[in-house]
């Protein structure tokens, strides 16, 4: 599978050596794709990742913000320039394994043009209480986190979750282009 690059370095590099340069963030960043939360999860449901996991007899779809109990955060998140309500897949075969696919928008900055890191920690949380679910557990305790580089707005990002040796859960966000962003492990309940 070919993953291509939502936006060139020069890009980046433009807009904040804009921002830098004293203009005023506006939040209307053009880096990857914007739009309606209709337009964003149309988006998703084209890329390649998606596409094959949804082939994959292995895999099994799951949408946690079709669920009763995260509603509040699908009502304050899935607004335009928020999160993209996030596609789970949960692998049948392996427990603690999943991969979720989602997208952050412009309005999820804490520093302009970079997704909050309390916003990468929340993904993080819900997908490794999705995993902790599939193992039949109750939830994580102790998430201890690992910021590795920026998270750019209006970008895809890939939440992939896996069991440890050591009986914990660990997981980790990256881009398109398969950088690590954050990682992060937790204990189960």
């Amino acid at each position: 599978m070919v993953i291509r690059p939502l936006a060139g370095i020069a890009t980046v590099a433009a807009g904040a050596a804009g921002f830098f340069a004293g203009s005023v963030y506006t939040g209307q960043v053009k880096f990857g794709v914007s739009g309606s939360p209709a337009a964003v999860s149309q988006y998703i449901d084209r890329l390649g990742l998606v596409q094959e996991l949804a082939k994959d007899p292995r895999y099994k779809l799951h949408k946690p913000w079709d669920v009763d109990r995260t509603i509040m955060t699908k009502n304050v998140m899935q607004i335009e320039g928020g999160i993209a309500d996030p596609l789970v897949f949960v692998d049948k075969l392996n427990r603690g394994h999943t991969i979720a696919v989602t997208h952050c928008g412009s309005r999820t900055c804490g520093f302009p043009y970079l997704v909050h890191g309390g916003l990468l920690g929340l993904l993080l949380e819900d997908s490794l209480t999705e995993a902790a679910a599939s193992m039949g557990k109750t939830g994580i305790k102790n998430m201890r986190l690992s910021y590795k580089h920026p998270t750019l707005v209006n970008q895809a990002v890939i939440i992939e979750t896996f069991r440890t040796e050591n009986d914990k859960l660990a997981g980790t966000i990256v881009n398109l282009k398969g950088k690590t962003l954050v990682k992060a492990v937790s204990d189960l309940k």
